[in-house]
């Protein structure tokens, strides 16, 4: 049959162990073949994937790149139509064209659309100035100039409503002569008002009607500023380390009340600052270059014609009238000063015998219980720790804008009480083992975070502002105490006082030098420096860019950079880390860098807060994520950060949401595992 035959071929032709090798072989050289064409499939694959990742991350870098141009572009142009607007108000303002009495009496006069014009005015805002505007031009208000007055000065108005209130009083300024005369007096008692806000708004608004031209003499409000500065009781606790400012300190112990004019007093002078307090120079400049920035201004002032000189303002009072203003707040600087002293002393007091109880040394007798904090102790440490840390940050903001050097506070020979469970309970007091060694993902991040350059090693001491190599001058994080090489170096170094009197008085030349030749951190070396700052992509970019910084370093420049550091993009959140490596690793021996950052987007986190706009979201999360890196290099106190997070849990909807997890990605994990936290 057909079956038994196929059979019997099949078995005809069976191989022999030679061609039965043969077809393994040619079996086996096919399969390797295979294999070796699919590797060669797989890695042009993988070659093509890279290729196109690194054009699409090109693509997207330029993208940025373009969108942080644009951004730039935006707010420049955003400042110059701001100051094209202030310089036409102001030259309508000192010379107003103010129509006939004619033309007035055909416009409405009637009590009906007066009384919509006020209550109008009362309900000023952004959104309706410009409707309100135009009933005024349509109203004639000449016999209800008072009551005009007075909505004005009673108006609730924001922060972002001062713009548009200036505005409509220029308005009523070009049409009413005797308007101005009422309005700055009224201003005036407002800004006595016993809610800070207020205080804060009307001062503004003063401020901005001066810039403008409303009014011509500063008196009024330089009065306002010596009731803030001389009124608020118990501005200074402890003893007083001066005669000078017993105007001041004379008066009760309401600490929060001073804290909250200290507070005020200092957002003014850093909005303010160019047009109140701006000097060309840290001593001032020749006449020439006067007369190139600007022409005399016929209300005593100095006319800005240029963007540049100072930056982004147009008018600055002269230097005589600058003096009442800058001597009250050079008061109010010393002052503080003296009771951030006095905090700082009796903060290190409590730590101390916080230290003692948790050790289980303490004496009292009591209901609280050896070696813990009472309930209320605890309380009543977070309260001061609150104060003082408000009260460093006010200072370091108004030390920044009068251009004055923050005092040296004492070393600390305790730590937080936080820390100091650490000393009492061992190094994992409330954290489980398991999580208290992995403080840090990997030992690179680690190694990030923890293992700052000492910058001595790289720049000489002359440059950092340290004469005394071995000086207890280090700061925040990163650098371990000094060897005993060192320590013999400074000992052989300190023998011959010439020599350091001789480099003493070269630092002081240098300083000197710097701040004239960079004033406010200008200076074509630094301009290049700053640009290279949105290229510190990674850890060796970012410490040599603090390398080269400290060859420029000066106030000014120390200024400029803090500056850059708090523009930072706010759809370039990879560069964060490095901008806060940057300011750790300066900030070990430059330590004015540190607080004024972190005083600057604590501030900018208050107002960004309750802004609702989707737009302003990407602007929180930059903010929160620097606060956070910041955090993780122990810049950032962690009752800053805490009070963030809480301010974001007392309204935990909208935007909130957003910030509160962005917080804690960056730096929940650190907290959370370390000690102190």
């Amino acid at each position: 049959s057909a079956p038994n035959q196929n059979r019997q071929e099949v078995g005809a032709q069976r191989w022999t162990p030679k061609e039965s090798k043969a077809a393994e072989s040619k079996v086996v050289t096919k399969e390797l073949e295979a294999e070796r064409l699919r590797k060669q499939a797989g890695e042009e694959a993988k070659e093509k994937a890279q290729q196109e990742a690194a054009k699409f991350a090109k693509e997207e870098e330029e993208r940025k790149a373009a969108e942080r141009a644009a951004e730039e572009a935006c707010r420049a142009e955003e400042a110059r139509a701001a100051i094209r607007l202030k310089r036409n108000l102001r030259a309508e303002n000192i010379n107003p064209v103010r129509p006939e009495e004619e033309k007035l009496k055909t416009l409405d006069s009637s009590i009906k659309r007066n009384t919509a014009l006020i209550k109008k005015l009362r309900q000023l805002s952004e959104e309706g100035h410009k409707g309100l505007m135009e009933d005024i031009r349509k109203v004639n208000a000449s016999r209800y100039v008072s009551e005009v007055v007075a909505a004005i000065a009673e108006a609730k108005i924001k922060m972002s409503d001062v713009p548009a209130a200036v505005q409509v009083c220029s308005e009523l300024h070009q049409r009413y002569v005797d308007f101005s005369a009422a309005l700055i007096p009224a201003a005036s008692d407002a800004a006595e008002a016993p809610t800070p806000a207020r205080k804060r708004v009307m001062l503004r608004l003063l401020s901005e009607l001066l810039i403008v031209g409303l009014y011509s003499d500063p008196t009024q409000l330089c009065t306002v500023i010596k009731e803030l500065v001389s009124a608020p009781p118990g501005l200074f606790v402890g003893t007083a380390p001066s005669s000078t400012f017993h105007a001041v300190m004379d008066f009760g112990r309401d600490k929060d009340g001073s804290l909250s004019n200290i507070t005020l007093l200092a957002n003014f002078a850093k909005q303010a600052r160019e047009e109140l307090l701006y000097r060309e120079d840290a001593e001032a400049k020749s006449a020439e270059a006067e007369a190139e920035a600007g022409e005399p201004s016929p209300q005593g002032g100095v006319e800005r014609t240029s963007l540049s000189a100072p930056p982004e303002v147009c008018f600055s009072l002269s230097p005589e009238q600058q003096q009442p203003f800058r001597a009250l707040l050079e008061t109010l600087f010393e002052t503080s000063c003296a009771s951030l002293v006095t905090e700082h002393s009796a903060m290190q007091h409590a730590e101390q015998v916080n230290a003692r109880t948790l050790e289980g040394v303490a004496e009292t007798v009591g209901a609280m219980a050896r070696g813990e904090l009472s309930e209320e102790t605890q309380a009543n440490y977070e309260k001061q720790r609150k104060y003082y840390d408000q009260l460093l940050r006010s200072v370091a903001s108004l030390a920044s804008s009068i251009d004055r050097a923050m005092p040296e506070l004492p070393e600390e020979t305790v730590s937080r009480v936080a820390e100091v469970c650490q000393v009492s309970m061992g190094s994992t007091a409330g954290v489980p083992t398991e999580q208290a060694g992995a403080l840090w993902e990997d030992e690179e991040m680690r190694t990030f975070y923890e293992s700052l350059p000492d910058l001595r090693a790289f720049v000489p001491a002359l440059l950092l502002g340290d004469t005394d190599p071995s000086g207890g001058n280090a700061g925040t994080g990163g650098v371990t105490a000094a060897t005993e090489d060192e320590k013999d170096e400074s000992a052989a170094s300190s023998a011959s006082a010439t020599t350091d009197a001789a480099t003493k008085g070269a630092a002081e030349k240098i300083d000197d030098k710097d701040d004239k030749t960079s004033a406010d951190g200008g200076g074509v070396a630094l301009e290049h420096l700053m640009a290279r700052l949105p290229n510190c992509v990674n850890r060796d970019v970012a410490d040599s860019f603090a390398v080269d910084f400290c060859y420029l370093n000066s106030k000014g420049a120390r200024k400029r950079l803090v500056r850059t550091l708090f523009a930072a993009p706010r759809n370039a959140l990879e560069l964060l880390p490095y901008y806060s490596r940057i300011s750790a690793t300066l900030a070990q021996y430059l330590k004015d860098i540190g607080p004024l950052l972190v005083s600057w987007l604590d501030e900018e986190f208050g107002s960004l807060l309750h802004k609702k706009d989707p737009l302003n979201l990407e602007s929180k999360i930059r903010n929160i994520r620097f606060l956070g890196e910041l955090t993780k290099f122990k810049i950032t106190p962690p009752s800053v950060i805490f009070g963030c997070l809480k301010k974001c849990y007392d309204d935990f909807t909208h935007h909130n949401i957003d910030i509160a997890c962005h917080l804690l990605e960056s730096c929940g994990r650190f907290l959370f595992r370390s000690p102190e936290t």
